[in-house]
């Protein structure tokens, strides 16, 4: 599994998240707190490990050029595909 990407603060989806959650409280609370809320918000959003891939799945994938299977990074190839590859020294 890859290392999500640590988005900066100004990154448009943190920046897009931290109003999405702090727009109920705007009017509400004093800009203090309101900056406050920000800062604690980009903070986490920006460090927090689970914060950091949850950020990242809502970035844009590219599609595949083509269906199929892909291999995962660091996972051995299945038993069919080294038969294939001639790596299986057993089949006869």
């Amino acid at each position: 599994m890859s290392t999500p990407t640590p988005p900066t603060p100004l990154d448009p989806i943190v920046e897009a998240e931290v109003e999405r959650a702090i727009s109920p409280y705007v009017g509400l609370l004093p800009p203090e707190v309101l900056k406050t809320m920000r800062e604690v918000l980009e903070d986490a959003l920006t460090t927090h490990p689970v914060a950091m891939k949850l950020i990242d799945h809502l970035r844009e994938r590219v599609a595949p050029d083509a269906s199929g299977t892909i291999p995962k990074e660091g996972a051995e190839p299945r038993r069919d595909e080294k038969a294939k590859a001639g790596g299986d020294e057993g089949a006869s």
